[in-house]
């Protein structure tokens, strides 16, 4: 056995005893995904699968993660296939559309995509990558057969691409630390045999599946009113302002499956962490709702020596940790620290 090592080595390359996930990990822009990956973030050097239905913020959050990476100065690539993102919605995330000018492509065909992604990891290292969306993306045959006869295709064409492409790149993702995201929609399956649905399935086919380390699955909730966050001013009180939308890991290869909890997307601001965080804080007891829609905040995040701090209505609280960030560093720190801490006293469903 001494000389297994050098052998193999030898043979095959030093690379074969690579070493596993890195610990390298980029941060969703969402402390609740975060928590339930199991590891701070996205991990570097993996495939991940975002899916679900239509308007359950899918996009929302695969930009929210460019956004942090843009922060960071890492080299990002984002393929827009539905090309549904304005940059006026940009600029309300916070991201400048200048910064993406050079690196937002809209590929013609899913092949053309993955030759860009490989020219990109074969340019860059530690970076991110994201398909928006993988349902959106289609094979040249489909193209080729659309100028003959609209609507005709061959039977799983994009699986067979996806197949083939996964099998070469994972190892060229690996060895350059990227983090390949792919949106992903969810459709009825067709039951032949009963001419019915037959409950749901993504596009793409199987191996992006098997692919990928983690695979989260989004589902919206709640729509959520003004009135239902006190917010007065600017319309209608029963307009809608945000959306409650639960995020479920279907898959994860870094930490325990099948966690679940909900995240909170603003209309005009994106993830709204400051909403999930006080929500959590109600459970942990940091927060206290009286009547009235008052909210007491304990006293070590009150920046003051007189007790409780008060306001009235969730909007005013999270506005408040808006000006103050120090209060709000302390409040955010003790609500990871107890998530990592109390994760069998804290159910999932809890938080």
């Amino acid at each position: 056995m001494s000389n297994w090592r050098e052998e193999l080595e030898t043979q095959f390359g030093s690379t074969i005893f690579r070493s596993g996930f890195s610990g390298d990990v980029l941060p969703s822009g969402s402390f609740v995904v975060d928590y339930l990956t199991g590891i701070g973030g996205y991990p570097l050097g993996s495939i991940l699968e975002i899916f679900g239905q239509e308007g359950s913020g899918k996009t929302t959050l695969v930009l929210s993660a460019i956004k942090q990476a843009l922060k960071r100065k890492m080299p990002v690539l984002y393929e827009d296939f539905e090309s549904t993102v304005s940059d006026e919605y940009l600029r309300k995330l916070k991201i400048d559309p200048n910064l993406l000018k050079d690196y937002r492509v809209f590929p013609a065909s899913m092949e053309d995509g993955w030759m860009v992604i490989y020219r990109f990891c074969e340019k860059y290292k530690r970076g991110l990558i994201v398909v928006d969306s993988l349902a959106a993306m289609p094979p040249k045959f489909d193209i080729e057969k659309m100028k003959k006869v609209i609507g005709q295709t061959k039977v799983a064409s994009a699986a067979a691409v996806m197949s083939i492409a996964l099998k070469q790149m994972t190892k060229v993702i690996r060895e350059q630390n990227m983090c390949l995201i792919f949106v992903n929609q969810e459709r009825s399956k067709i039951d032949i045999s009963r001419g019915l649905g037959g409950g749901k399935t993504t596009p793409g086919g199987a191996a992006v599946k098997f692919y990928s380390a983690i695979r989260m699955k989004l589902r919206l909730n709640t729509p959520i009113k003004a009135s239902q966050l006190d917010i007065l001013a600017g319309g209608s009180r029963d307009r809608v302002v945000a959306i409650e939308v639960g995020i479920y890991v279907d898959k994860n290869k870094f930490a325990p499956s099948y966690r679940h909890a909900p995240i909170y997307i603003r209309m005009d601001k994106g993830i709204d962490n400051a909403h999930s965080a006080i929500k959590i804080g109600l459970n942990l007891g940091f927060v206290e709702q009286r009547a009235g829609g008052r909210y007491y905040l304990d006293e070590k995040y009150s920046g003051d020596t007189l007790g409780k701090h008060q306001e009235h209505g969730m909007e005013n609280l999270r506005r408040y940790f808006e000006t103050n960030p120090l209060e709000w560093g302390k409040f955010i720190k003790d609500i990871m620290s107890q998530l990592a801490q109390s994760s069998e006293k804290l159910k999932d469903k809890e938080v």
